[in-house]
């Protein structure tokens, strides 16, 4: 199969296995990282412009659709084991992640600020609110992570990153001196956190709240490397960035952590 991508805006990967959602031709498609072999995952005839990828340990694949207003659960082979969905409560869907140890899958609503927590089956477990920061109200949710029994909100509107438990309770607020337009979120094994910044086309790193550095920025080396971040992943030593206008997914080695 002669794949070329042409409007890749997401991506996440486990192990060998890349999943890239394009939203030209209306697909997922699977790159295998050691044969170098692309090959479509699923044709997603109703695919929105606006997605993102998230793939748990299971190798399941989910595919969140704004405007489709859902988030699709496939299985390895493609086939759909669960739709979740609920209209007055995620009426634009922007993330999907899942907490393997309790089996729950969190879908974050842009439009209403706060994350649906389902169980396997599709039914609603509970409801995570936006929390405040400081005197401020989360307004909107553009992105969503979670990683080491902690969940990150990426509010684009006060420019700032939230971490919460897994039930809602507020914990820590960071980005804010740094973050112009925050987007795409990732976190690595060493649980820093990548948050890509669409106004300056750069990754911000932080490390429990604190700024570490920037890649991409005007004073980093790697200057004009990004044009467009969609979607951030990390898995292993390794950070994937999908860039929509360069129509590329890129894969960067990430150094271990200073001691």
């Amino acid at each position: 199969e002669r794949v070329r991508l042409i409007s890749p805006v997401a991506v996440a990967a486990q192990s060998v296995d890349i999943f890239i959602a394009d939203t030209a031709p209306k697909k997922i498609f699977k790159y295998d990282r050691a044969t170098q072999v692309i090959t479509t995952f699923v044709d997603v005839p109703d695919m929105g412009n606006v997605v993102e990828l998230y793939v748990d340990r299971g190798l399941s694949v989910y595919l969140v659709d704004q405007f489709a207003a859902k988030t699709t659960q496939y299985d390895i082979d493609g086939r759909v084991l669960q739709v979740f969905r609920n209209d007055a409560e995620l009426p634009q869907p922007v993330a999907a992640a899942v907490d393997d140890v309790q089996a729950e899958v969190f879908v974050a609503d842009q439009l209403r600020a706060h994350a649906l927590v389902f169980n396997r089956a599709g039914a609603v477990n509970r409801v995570v609110n936006a929390p405040k920061s400081g005197q401020t109200l989360i307004q909107s949710i553009a992105a969503m992570a979670f990683a080491d029994n902690q969940l990150y909100l990426v509010d684009s509107v006060n420019h700032e990153v939230h971490a919460l438990s897994p039930t809602g309770t507020y914990r820590f607020s960071f980005g804010t001196d740094e973050l112009v337009q925050p987007g795409a979120i990732s976190v690595d094994s060493s649980n820093r956190v990548f948050v890509a910044d669409t106004i300056t086309s750069s990754i911000k790193v932080y490390t429990g709240g604190l700024f570490e550095r920037e890649i991409g920025g005007d004073s980093d080396e790697m200057k004009n490397e990004f044009q467009q971040i969609t979607s951030l992943w990390t898995d292993s030593d390794l950070l994937y960035i999908a860039d929509s206008i360069n129509a590329s997914i890129k894969i960067f080695r990430i150094l271990p952590p200073c001691s």
